[in-house]
């Protein structure tokens, strides 16, 4: 399942029966920062029906600690109390000129201490000693006429677009062109994985 059709299909691999294990990877793009996402409420239906719960990202969530809290709750539900809970004590939450702020953070050490519990971290200094060496390469790509046709046919309505202040086509363009050059990359991308 994608994050993206996690929550229409989630009730439906929950009637399969138990799931062993719930894997949530990259989750700080689960939508986690909006707690009634349909993305966090279908992980919450399927973790109903797992044995645990993994929830990956390579990506700092800690920034926010509200945003925190959809995905500690999937894991481990009701250990951390309600959502406004929570926030009141780990989110420095108060009231608001439009409500309330759960864009702080407060009781910084005793939340690390409580997520040492269900969280293991590394940071890249942690993890850079078990890692193979970065090996960059430069590769050029020739493009066929019939792609040069295609790029320079985008790339001048890109061109027409931008000089008539229209964003929309600007940026359909832009992501024309993008797509375009992607496919010739990836194609030589494979002829180098490869060759090696």
């Amino acid at each position: 399942l994608t994050y993206a059709t996690v929550g229409p299909w989630s009730e439906c691999f929950a009637e399969f029966g138990r799931i062993g294990t719930l894997a949530a990877d990259e989750a700080h793009l689960a939508g986690v920062q909006n707690r009634r996402n349909v993305t966090v409420v279908g992980l919450r239906r399927l973790n109903t029906c797992t044995d645990r719960a993994v929830f990956v990202s390579g990506s700092p969530m800690w920034n926010m600690p509200s945003g925190l809290w959809p995905i500690v709750d999937i894991i481990c539900p009701g250990a951390f109390g309600s959502y406004w809970d929570f926030c009141l004590r780990y989110a420095d939450s108060k009231p608001g000129e439009h409500g309330w702020s759960t864009d702080g953070s407060s009781n910084e050490r005793e939340l690390e201490l409580r997520l040492s519990a269900i969280m293991l971290r590394r940071t890249w200094l942690d993890i850079q000693p078990d890692l193979p060496p970065i090996n960059r390469a430069v590769e050029y790509v020739e493009l066929s006429d019939a792609q040069h046709s295609l790029v320079f046919e985008a790339a001048n309505e890109l061109r027409k677009a931008a000089g008539l202040g229209k964003p929309q086509t600007v940026v359909g363009n832009l992501e024309r062109l993008r797509k375009l050059y992607a496919t010739v990359k990836v194609a030589r991308a494979v002829e180098v994985i490869r060759q090696t």
